[in-house]
């Protein structure tokens, strides 16, 4: 029997959503932080996703966490076995090596290209980058990338190619903080910098209770992803509270 759909007059076709190309949801800086934070609990033991997920500060499964262990596996960061999760060792050279180890220099080149796009990039620029005008047409027109998120991609991409390369800084000028002396008990690493420039910033509140004052920056606009890693830290933090820690 044959069915004829009609469309209703008036009625609005599905909007299709324009994603750009699959890339890593945080740079190579910011996902090395990460692995310290799982190989100072687990070393190089295998743990399932959830123990992984809650060491980052992901108390629950929500859509940032997976872009985070996402953009680990991305950057070759973990290695998968069984449904579970373990630093790797292309991880584990880069945080325990000497700077000085070509080993180290080598994963973190070999980091640099895990993501697609990048070897891309790099491979179309021979290495030279152009400026950010010149890139976002290219990313725009050549790599179909959304032009809402073109800033946020040339961002973390800069900073990649900055810390692979053995840069001091990255195209802001802030200081590149050394990834093995980073305290994985210290804020989150996602809000955390030791560069003394965001002091400046304007905060996006302060206030003081009992002696106490508390004060929140950030160094750009924050989107929904932040606020969930916010709101889920906080809630770390009164579980450690309550358990006297």
């Amino acid at each position: 029997m044959a069915v004829a759909i009609k469309k209703v007059e008036g009625e609005q076709s599905p909007r299709k959503i324009h994603r750009s190309p699959n890339y890593p949801g945080m740079s190579l800086k910011a996902a090395l932080e990460r692995a310290n934070t799982i190989y100072d609990q687990e070393k190089r033991s295998f743990a399932s996703p959830s123990v992984i997920r809650a060491h980052m500060g992901f108390p629950t499964p929500t859509g940032a966490a997976g872009r985070a262990i996402s953009a680990l596996k991305q950057y070759g960061l973990l290695e998968e076995r069984d449904g579970q999760y373990r630093i790797s060792e292309r991880a584990y050279a880069i945080l325990q090596l000497s700077e000085d180890s070509a080993d180290r220099k080598t994963a973190l080149e070999e980091a640099m290209l895990g993501p697609a796009i990048f070897r891309e990039i790099l491979e179309h620029y021979d290495g030279n980058l152009p400026s950010d005008v010149n890139l976002r047409d290219y990313l725009i027109k050549a790599k179909s990338f959304n032009p809402a998120s073109v800033a946020n991609f040339i961002e973390i991409f800069r900073e990649t190619v900055a810390l692979a390369k053995g840069n001091s800084s990255t195209d802001n000028g802030r200081s590149e903080e050394r990834i093995r002396d980073l305290s994985p008990m210290d804020t989150p690493a996602a809000l955390k910098s030791a560069d003394a420039a965001i002091a400046a910033e304007v905060p996006y509140f302060r206030f003081s209770l009992k002696g106490v004052t508390v004060e929140f920056r950030a160094n750009a606009p924050l989107s929904k992803e932040h606020f969930d890693l916010i709101d889920a830290h906080l809630k770390a933090l009164k579980g450690n509270e309550k358990n006297g820690k």
